[in-house]
């Protein structure tokens, strides 16, 4: 049966109140006692959508890992990219982190639990990057002695939790909702669910889950020490703890009255019912529900168990036991009129080709004095022309930005699809690596750059900007992190502003460049 979009403010007037108790102090407790680290694998770079003041990694090396253990943070992101990357990739990759995670854990002598960061529209690789993550903290649990086994948190069941409230996601009765205007609007109805790499029918979380997880999926390859795929992987180091597919009526599922009537003893009692290899997910409408849920969830784990998430940014917020912070002003990412390249325009580029970024593109470069350097794909597509396409770009882009001017570099909006999943994702990593060079080869320093897209954001920041860790501040809009650039990158000191394809109306980028232009 199709779902059909409810009103927003129906929807939320429908709602019982909300827990009255304020659960972020037993949350900073119960943290503060389990000395545990949290670690976000964030399958592109848009995870830290709505907490503040946290280390973002593009460095997989148990070295870098071991060194956010042992800071003084309570968390930190790592990069994987796993949603560019053909399934059977990804699976690889997030085994990889996962066990230089485990090493990295033990040298250090902490513990820590895992988020699988989870797109608030569904898109992904789930459930490959979950079971590629279970399957290798299996394998370490399962090779090493009992007195080693510091720093291997092996779940027990697994948590999906899609709240996404400043990119407009909402989860109520089982079903995951996208905002649009004044409507929350079906997930499986909108242009996310059909994304070539992804496509998935169901709005239903529960009935999500057995969609997902009926397809199946071939053993993963291996990655060598140095990060390189390789094949031949064992058939114990490829099986999966929770291999099997999951029907919808065995999919346990927090509602908001369990949140909002039954409140933290409530979620514990039905996650204590959780059997081993269980699924739940929860919904959601505001912070204080998923404040309710941590609160539950981290009573039931000071019990000893443990659990392994798949969770968008509301409930990370949560986790971390963050609360709002206002948007950061230019000042405090570094845009000061006395800072370097200050005279010089801000660089924005898009590649993201959902609608909604379309429409943002359009929106800016009709309402500005941006100067727009489109670049064609087709000719980026084609040998004989992709190394011109490249230098013209480059050229046009310099000529803006050195003249003060705001230069806007985004790919022509037709949509090149593969023949299939995998060769769709093939053409996107060579339209990513294109602009790339792109960013990398213009020579003068832009007084802030703003790249929308996960896919492109990813592939500016590690092979344009040479990104190996950034710092994240905060957000520069609702939904949009900023990030200050390290000094191996190509602009030391840099913001960047990463700004999600599926976020915001069609003024935001429009608005954000206003305010990033106010100084």
């Amino acid at each position: 049966m199709q779902l059909q979009p409810l009103s927003l403010d129906d929807t939320l007037r429908g709602l019982p109140p909300e827990w009255d108790a304020a659960p972020l102090p037993h949350i900073a407790a119960a943290l503060n006692a389990s000395g545990r680290k949290i670690v976000i694998l964030d399958d592109d770079v848009m995870g830290t959508q709505s907490v503040h003041d946290i280390a973002v990694l593009m460095d997989w090396s148990v070295d870098a890992l071991r060194s956010e253990l042992e800071s003084d943070s309570r968390a930190f992101f790592v990069v994987t990219n796993a949603r560019t990357m053909p399934e059977s990739q990804a699976r690889a990759v997030s085994a990889f982190i996962t066990g230089n995670l485990c090493e990295a854990a033990r040298q250090a002598g902490v513990d820590f639990s895992i988020v699988s960061r989870l797109d608030s529209t569904l898109r992904g690789h789930f459930p490959a990057d979950m079971r590629a993550i279970e399957s290798a903290l299996a394998q370490d649990s399962s090779t090493k002695p009992v007195s080693d086994k510091v720093g291997n948190p092996n779940p027990s069941g697994w948590i999906i939790a899609p709240l996404f409230l400043e990119g407009g996601r909402f989860t109520v009765n089982d079903t995951q909702y996208v905002l649009n205007g004044e409507w929350l609007v079906p997930v499986g109805e909108t242009e996310f669910a059909r994304d070539p790499a992804f496509a998935f029918t169901s709005s239903n979380l529960r009935e999500w889950v057995e969609e997902k997880t009926a397809r199946g999926a071939p053993p993963s390859r291996s990655m060598s020490g140095d990060g390189e795929l390789s094949s031949g992987a064992s058939s114990d180091s490829a099986s999966f703890v929770s291999s099997d597919s999951v029907l919808a009526a065995d999919v346990a599922s927090i509602s908001i009255d369990d949140l909002r009537r039954g409140g933290p003893q409530r979620i514990a009692g039905i996650l204590s019912a959780l059997p081993d290899g269980g699924v739940c997910v929860v919904n959601g409408a505001s912070n204080r529900d998923m404040e309710v849920f941590v609160q539950g969830m981290l009573q039931v784990e000071s019990g000893g168990r443990r659990f392994l998430f798949r969770a968008a940014a509301s409930f990370i917020k949560a986790l971390l036991g963050q609360t709002e912070r206002p948007l950061l002003t230019p000042a405090e990412i570094g845009m000061s009129a006395s800072s370097v390249g200050s005279d010089n325009g801000i660089l924005i580029v898009v590649g993201s080709y959902v609608p909604r970024t379309t429409g943002q593109l359009d929106h800016l470069l009709a309402n500005t004095g941006a100067v727009s350097v489109e670049v064609n794909v087709g000719h980026l597509l084609a040998d004989s022309t992709r190394q011109a396409e490249i230098d013209r770009s480059i050229r046009a882009a310099e000529d803006a930005i050195r003249s003060s001017s705001n230069a806007v570099l985004y790919t022509s909006r037709e949509l090149v699809e593969g023949r299939s999943a995998d060769h769709s994702l093939a053409i996107g990593h060579q339209i990513s690596q294109a602009i790339s060079e792109i960013v990398a080869g213009i020579g003068v320093r832009p007084r802030c750059i703003v790249v929308k897209g996960g896919a492109t954001s990813y592939a500016v920041a590690t092979k344009a900007l040479e990104v190996r860790r950034a710092w994240s501040p905060g957000q520069a809009a609702p939904g949009v992190p900023a990030w200050i650039l390290g000094d191996e990158t190509l602009h030391p000191g840099i913001p960047c502003i990463i700004f999600p394809g599926n976020v915001g109306d069609d003024d935001a980028l429009t608005n954000l460049v206003a305010r990033l232009n106010d100084r």
